[in-house]
């Protein structure tokens, strides 16, 4: 009994010592793991930051490598080289008043580099992109939408031949030159100018003669400097010899004031508003023409004016 009482003692003490250690083993086990756990989950993170910081450097480079190269192709947009051998034609804007914008790229929505003001004569050339030319101004280069171009109808005959030919009238030009054809023919059937009815000169001759009052010109020396602008004396004697300066002018002085006759008849020409065309002149070596839609007693006519440079203006040298 006593043997056997021992025998379980031993039994349960052997039971307990098992017991005791698969519990300090499983906590150890399980503290490595959780340790293992956490130093996974801290190398994770690590790696985790090490990744995020990687992306944001890189897209930090990214960005300044688009900005260097944003900032490189405006300063190549903006001083594009253009070549003669790329030059297409000799135009102007036409926006009807507006300003056109000049981009550093040939789309819509590239930057502005600079704005050309309507009626501005430029040199185009070829860029490569249907819908769009290069072309400078102001110093800068870069792309213009081909919708707000004409082209001036420029003959390269002389320049080929080796001949300098001087650059054609501007648009602005040739629609001074037609306001001042116009003005001539106003003032050579008598109109023209406003004047003061009330107030009437007869001269010797019998001839009647108004006051005017348009401040714009107030003596014949007035008409003349306006005439001498645009038309070449040659000109001015072989078509309005009788403008002013003879007996029976169109416009004289009476006491320091200027008159103009009194004799309302219809005049020549009726231009219409339309952009002139402008072409090499075939009666003149360094010449151009300026052609312009009239009416001439219901009937729609062409009038062909030959302009050649002296005193650094384009004048009249003749019109057909």
């Amino acid at each position: 009994m006593k043997k056997m009482f021992f025998c379980l003692a031993i039994l349960t003490m052997l039971i307990s010592m098992v017991s005791c250690g698969s519990t300090e083993n499983g906590g150890t086990s399980e503290s490595k793991a959780t340790t293992k756990v956490a130093v996974t989950t801290i190398a994770d993170s690590a790696k985790d930051e090490k990744t995020a910081t990687t992306a944001s450097n890189g897209a930090e480079k990214s960005k300044d490598s688009a900005k260097s190269e944003t900032t490189a192709n405006d300063a190549a947009n903006s001083n594009l080289d253009l070549k003669e051998e790329e030059r297409l034609f000799g135009g102007y804007v036409d926006t009807q008043g507006d300003v056109l914008n000049l981009r550093n790229e040939p789309f819509p929505t590239a930057d502005i580099i600079g704005t050309i003001p309507d009626k501005t004569q430029i040199d185009v050339y070829s860029c490569g992109k249907a819908g769009w030319y290069c072309t400078s101004y102001n110093g800068k280069s870069g792309y213009v939408s081909a919708d707000y171009i004409k082209e001036i109808e420029s003959y390269m005959g002389n320049a080929s031949a080796g001949i300098n030919v001087a650059p054609a009238p501007t648009v602005a030009e040739a629609v001074e030159i037609r306001d001042a054809l116009n003005f001539a023919d106003e003032l050579m059937t008598s109109c023209g100018l406003n004047t003061d009815t009330t107030q009437e000169y007869v001269s010797e001759n019998g001839n009647i003669y108004h006051k005017v009052v348009d401040g714009s010109f107030r003596s014949t020396a007035d008409i003349r400097n306006y005439f001498t602008t645009y038309m070449t004396e040659s000109y001015i004697s072989s078509r309005y010899d009788n403008l002013y300066g003879s007996s029976n002018s169109k416009c004289i002085d009476v006491n320091g004031e200027l008159y103009l006759e009194y004799r309302p008849i219809g005049g020549i020409y009726s231009f219409y508003n339309d952009t002139p065309v402008i072409v090499a002149s075939e009666n003149y070596e360094e010449g151009y023409s300026i052609k312009l839609r009239a009416n001439c007693y219901g009937s729609d006519i062409i009038v062909v004016v030959d302009v050649i440079r002296e005193d650094e203006r384009w004048k009249i040298m003749d019109v057909q």
